[in-house]
């Protein structure tokens, strides 16, 4: 047995049957919650991190797993005129596990936003993802729980999956229209004269999603944080209205 797994046998021991983000940030060693409070997105998004939302209005949610977030509004600690005070990172949820029948759900249109204190891990969730962790480091270490359905469900598109394939199929369109010598994000950008910002172009592109308006009605910062968007914004655009 290595010293890493030794020392995560003991440390499971001590822990509470549910912890709190904090609590799940400490145990995996992902530094403070309030300052790499952004890992949550592509943990969660990615490594299938099993994190759940507590009771909300929408009862049916309480206690589901979540399968997928994206930023919905970044926290503002210092003192503005013009943003309001906000304590924490607001998250969208796109999408909810069903753990009765082992399928994921799109919950985006239902706008559920919460903070990493609305969230919270079961203890053998938690060890298990660890542990999972461990062995990816180490063959020699068997898993004491099996992979769960939930990872088997990760197979499945993604929100993000289904924004971006949009987004390349409208790329493609557009090379075609304007006759673009080839259909690269940065040549799209840079065929729109003058330059937009980064808002305006994801603007752009969810006017042709009128057959699933809600695909684009999610946070256009999250979308191109994805490093698959290759686009270099003009830093002298301005907001078009």
């Amino acid at each position: 047995m290595t010293d890493d797994y030794m020392n995560a046998m003991f440390r499971n021991n001590v822990l509470p049957l549910v912890l709190t983000l904090n609590q799940v940030f400490d145990y995996l060693g992902l530094g403070s919650l309030s300052r790499y409070e952004t890992t949550l997105i592509e943990r969660i998004n990615s490594d299938a991190m099993p994190i759940r939302i507590k009771a909300l209005e929408e009862q049916t949610f309480a206690g589901r797993l979540v399968h997928s977030i994206e930023l919905h509004s970044e926290k503002n600690l210092i003192f503005s005129k013009t943003k309001k005070y906000v304590p924490n990172n607001v998250y969208k949820i796109l999408e909810l596990n069903d753990d009765k029948n082992h399928t994921v759900v799109d919950v985006s249109k239902n706008n559920i936003l919460i903070t990493h204190e609305q969230m919270y891990a079961k203890r053998d969730e938690i060890v298990e993802y660890y542990r999972n962790d461990l062995q990816k480091d180490s063959p020699l270490i068997r898993p004491a729980i099996k992979v769960s359905e939930r990872e088997k469900s990760d197979v499945k598109e993604t929100i993000q999956d289904k924004r971006f394939k949009r987004f390349e199929e409208i790329c493609a369109e557009i090379a075609q229209q304007k006759k673009l010598p080839d259909q690269k994000h940065q040549t799209i950008y840079d065929s729109f004269v003058p330059p937009m910002t980064k808002r305006n172009f994801y603007n752009y592109f969810a006017q042709f999603t009128a057959e699933d308006n809600q695909l684009f009605a999610f946070n256009y910062g999250d979308f191109f944080r994805d490093k698959r968007v290759k686009v270099e914004f003009c830093k002298s655009a301005r907001n078009r209205k």
